[in-house]
């Protein structure tokens, strides 16, 4: 049951504050009476409407399993029992929080604070909001998706956020002056189609009633589409109204097409970037600021301002030629801004309170720079693979390299960016580094909290991560070779070492096969794990092991390469590092994302198609060899590593498909699956590595 109503429920009717009477709410003026169903508080004036990603059966049924499970489990069952299209990923758009990372571009409060998400869908926004808000209210004029939101946050122990069915009232159900911030993600276009007349002045009447509730310091978060989208203009269909060349019509055309079509109005209006403004100024808003997300607002990998600056090629990176071009071109001729797919616009409604952004960068710069000198915010970027945002900085004067500011998007991932800039820390404390190692490194420069929320500031380092070259394999391959040469000087340096005399030692080794073991969804078998940790034993037993700085997660993604020189330019990402890593696992991580950079391979055919590699003459053997040597491993040690290097990919991948699925595509079931089949395989490739060691 919902432990307290919010305070701001008025009635849709006569906007009464609205009083708990028993198992419902009641307007004293009016006497309406209002229920709540299954903690959800239902405003909405009939009960026959639904609109959802799922058949209403089929919704049930996924309510219905929630009671035993949580809603990535759900969705990962139900993915394989109804393998048929719905037209979007139901697991990215539910569960992905990189959703929400605009939050940071809003005056996200010090603390307390209100916010309501309206139309939240499933609930991913409301939930990301609940991090940095007292009071979060998640309204939906769908009854089972505000259910939705209501059992994810009991399920989170989220006890701020407030489920609502409602929102197709004249007025929306909240007193005057109610909330910090209201966001209408995808929501302001579908307005009209709920209300006869105009569908601009619906949209006005509507922007009104959220101007209205909110504080006179609140903001409001716009995201919609762009009518002059090129994809429009080259004839993609409006998903809005399902018409073609509609959004950018003159409105009497689009009309006159829709009634031509469909035999109905057009009523989805969009505007351009100049028409939002305008919109948002009629209706009262006294200052708007529009960004633009990279692709599309609902799933985005960038996010920066619609001035064309040199920070939006640099955040896009296209691939092709042609689109380089045609992104240079607009930008130069200052017309981007008026062609993306969608904006995301924050709006204020009397007083511009800075962002958490800006206050980040006055906040960073007064720690940095004892010279007063002020910061600059450039583009926001979404980590691959990861829950993390990355706001870009940059001193005021241009005279230093820039900085980047790290935040997770939620509470465990913001434990993984302390940790991985304690593991910067740390490594930057190495006696044994050396100045061409640490230039390659970013350099921790601060940390701590606004807002409640973490953030980590450390050096940027340019340069364009290496899988981005996969239109040349000269290019990627140099990039390999770069990286096997940082992790020869990285590790190579190193004097600390480790006899393996115990087995307590020894398990260090074997721990992995332990963590796949204790996986809930799939597992190897009892067989296969304890031939595998007697192979890891019978060969480190009593070796001598270097002790060394490891990266811990080294694919291609976290070495950046200087598009010019085409030299190396950093190594990113430190959170899975370890100061008392062992070696030869980094090495041969990074030559596994090689090879799948190539060939769509599960990870465990890729390490053994690796290792067969290895065991033949040629360049990657030499390469081997070259750092086999300079950490003086033994043969039996390397094949012992080589195993137990195996076991932890398979484990780390394991560990990165369940935090962040469906994003890592891991295939993880089926690669459990085949390791009992290939571990004969495995054993043998390994001896057949150590063989060729003199």
């Amino acid at each position: 049951m919902l432990p307290e109503s919010p305070k701001s429920l008025a009635c849709p009717s006569c906007l009464t504050p609205l009083a708990p009477s028993g198992a419902e709410l009641v307007c004293s003026q009016c006497s309406a009476a209002f229920p709540l169903e299954n903690g959800v508080i239902c405003l909405r004036k009939d009960d026959e409407y639904y609109f959802g990603e799922l058949p209403q059966a089929q919704m049930r049924e996924v309510l219905g399993r929630l009671d035993d499970d949580n809603l990535k489990v759900v969705l990962d069952r139900w993915k394989g029992e109804h393998p048929e299209d719905i037209g979007i990923d139901l697991a990215d758009y539910a569960l992905d929080p990189r959703r929400a990372s605009w939050k940071f571009f809003t005056a996200l409060p010090e603390e307390g604070g209100a916010a309501i998400d309206i139309g939240c869908g499933w609930g991913v926004l409301a939930l990301s909001l609940a991090e940095n808000f007292q009071e979060v209210v998640a309204m939906d004029l769908t009854l089972e998706r505000a259910q939705m939101v209501q059992k994810r946050a009991e399920q989170e122990g989220k006890k701020n956020v407030i489920a609502v069915q409602g929102g197709n009232s004249e007025q929306l159900p909240f007193l005057d002056n109610s909330f910090d911030l209201v966001v209408l993600n995808g929501v302001l276009e579908w307005v009209p189609c709920n209300h006869a007349g105009n569908p601009r002045k619906i949209q006005l009447q509507f922007l009104g009633e959220v101007r209205r509730i909110l504080k006179p310091e609140g903001q409001l978060y716009l995201a919609i589409e762009n009518r002059y989208f090129y994809g429009y203009l080259r004839g993609a269909i409006d998903h809005h109204s399902g018409l073609r060349y509609a959004p950018f019509l003159p409105r009497w055309l689009a009309h006159v097409w829709s009634f031509a079509q469909q035999k109905r109005s057009y009523r989805n209006y969009l505007y351009g970037y100049y028409g939002y403004k305008r919109l948002l100024s009629q209706a009262g808003f006294c200052d708007s600021q529009i960004f633009v997300p990279w692709t599309h607002y609902a799933s985005f990998s960038s996010f920066w301002t619609a001035t064309p600056t040199s920070c939006v090629r640099s955040a896009v990176s296209p691939r092709s030629m042609r689109k380089r071009i045609a992104l240079s071109t607009l930008s130069r001729l200052r017309a981007f801004k008026y062609f993306p797919s969608s904006f995301s616009i924050v709006a204020a409604k009397a007083v511009c309170t800075p962002s958490f952004a800006e206050r980040l960068a006055k906040s960073v710069a007064s720690k940095v720079f004892p010279d007063g000198c002020g910061m600059s915010i450039g583009h926001m970027s979404i980590c691959a693979g990861s829950d993390k945002a990355v706001i870009y900085l940059q001193r005021d004067d241009k005279i230093v390299p820039g900085y980047v500011a790290i935040m997770g998007l939620n509470g465990a991932e913001s434990k993984r960016v302390r940790e991985g800039y304690d593991q910067l820390n740390q490594l930057w404390a190495q006696p044994y580094l050396s100045s061409a190692v640490k230039a390659l490194i970013p350099q921790p420069v601060c940390s701590g909290e606004l807002g409640g929320q973490y953030y980590a500031v450390q050096s940027r380092i340019a340069g364009v991560q290496a899988h981005r070259f996969t239109r040349n394999r000269e290019l990627t391959h140099r990039a390999l070779r770069e990286g096997e040469r940082f992790l020869s000087d990285l590790h190579g340096s190193s004097t600390a070492t480790l006899q393996v005399a115990s087995a307590r030692q020894v398990e260090r080794f074997t721990s992995y096969l332990d963590r796949l073991k204790s996986r809930e969804r799939a597992s190897i078998s009892d067989e296969a794990c304890a031939q595998a940790k007697e192979f890891i034993r019978k060969k480190l037993q009593n070796a001598v092991i270097p002790i060394v700085f490891g990266h811990g997660d080294c694919g291609l993604y976290q070495f950046l390469m200087d598009e010019r020189t085409t030299q190396l330019s950093g190594v990113i990402d430190w959170e899975f590092g370890a100061p008392d890593d062992w070696p030869l696992h980094d090495w041969l991580v990074l030559n596994v994302s090689y090879r799948e950079l190539w060939s769509d391979v599960l990870v465990t055919d890729g390490f053994l198609g690796l290792l067969e590699h290895l065991s033949e003459p040629g360049a990657d053997r030499d390469a081997f060899l070259g750092y086999v040597s300079q950490l003086n491993l033994s043969a039996p040690a390397v094949s012992g590593l080589c195993v137990a290097s195996f076991f932890r990919l398979v484990s780390i991948n394991a560990f990165l498909a369940d935090m962040y699925y469906p994003r890592r595509q891991y295939r993880m079931e089926e690669v459990i699956a085949s390791v009992d089949q290939l571990l004969d395989q495995l054993l043998s490739s390994a001896e057949a590595v150590a063989r060729g060691i003199n």
